[in-house]
């Protein structure tokens, strides 16, 4: 993985900013970000983390030194019209919408080793690179559907491969529960409307627990929602739980009850039939 590029596509809108809020974009550091993330999910350690992607020196550690990256992302976007499209697509007040680069956008990522990594290293980051790319998503509203995406070298075209993929790149040290919606959407957005109606987890605890809630106290979503595309209108929801027991907390009990809140509410949400009738893979 000394360097490489990954031919990407928005699947969805992605809600994306630097300076201007006005205007979306693709922003190197926003995927810097995101694979520190998914490093944690599957079980990377703190110094491993450190050595890839660098760090400040640590407080109360005399022989600790700034350490820079290993590794440098660049992104080669083409020039894109941003348009308007709700945040939460299932509500259509104007003001839920945002400017965003549109669904269908493709993009490059490069990946540079700055840095000779050691193998173990190496993979480790080509493992979060490559599940991001099959469950991970960008900006605002990515564990709601917001900035899906899908990697055009590698794109599973049955939820089996899909399966047998994210398997290869998970292993067996993360503590991930993950699954694909057996339903399928004629279109991106219809699965993004279905993600993004969700009950209120500030008045129900268990919700809260799984899908995150502001009050009482503010706890990001455990549970990350994103479409995928697996051919032409055929669009699926990839569901990836954090169940990290010093981290989230999060039980398989917990899940099914949060599931169960969707589908007996006296308003029933269709994302919790779509989420109990996933063929689950839970953390060994």
């Amino acid at each position: 993985m000394n360097n490489r590029v990954h031919h990407v596509e928005a699947v969805t809108p992605i809600f994306s900013y630097g300076a201007d809020q006005n205007q979306p974009e693709i922003r190197a550091a926003s995927i810097r970000g995101q694979l520190h993330q998914w490093f944690r999910l599957l079980g990377g350690s703190f110094e491993q983390e450190r050595a890839i992607f660098g760090g400040i020196k640590l407080t109360g550690q005399e022989s600790s030194v700034e350490r820079t990256s290993s590794i440098v992302i660049r992104v080669e976007t083409p020039n894109f019209e941003p348009i308007d499209k709700p945040r939460l697509p299932h509500h259509k007040q104007k003001k839920a919408f945002a400017a965003s680069v549109p669904a269908g956008t493709k993009f490059k990522v490069h990946v540079f080793e700055r840095r000779q990594l050691e193998e173990k290293q190496r993979q480790l980051l080509e493992r979060s690179l490559n599940c991001w790319l099959l469950a991970g998503a960008l900006g605002t509203r990515a564990n709601r559907g917001g900035g899906s995406l899908r990697c055009l070298d590698q794109s599973p075209r049955t939820t089996e491969e899909w399966y047998q993929m994210m398997a290869n790149v998970v292993g067996s040290q993360s503590q991930l529960r993950y699954g694909i919606s057996k339903a399928f959407f004629p279109s991106a957005e219809k699965a993004r409307c279905a993600i993004s109606d969700t009950l209120d987890g500030n008045n129900i605890p268990v919700v809260g627990k799984v899908f995150g809630c502001i009050h009482p106290g503010r706890r990001s979503s455990p549970l990350k929602l994103r479409v995928t595309k697996l051919h032409d209108n055929d669009f699926r929801i990839v569901a990836v739980v954090d169940c990290r027991p010093k981290v989230t907390g999060v039980t398989n009990q917990n899940i099914q009850a949060a599931i169960d809140c969707h589908r007996k509410h006296y308003q029933p949400k269709s994302i919790g039939e779509i989420l109990n009738n996933m063929s689950w893979v839970s953390p060994s």
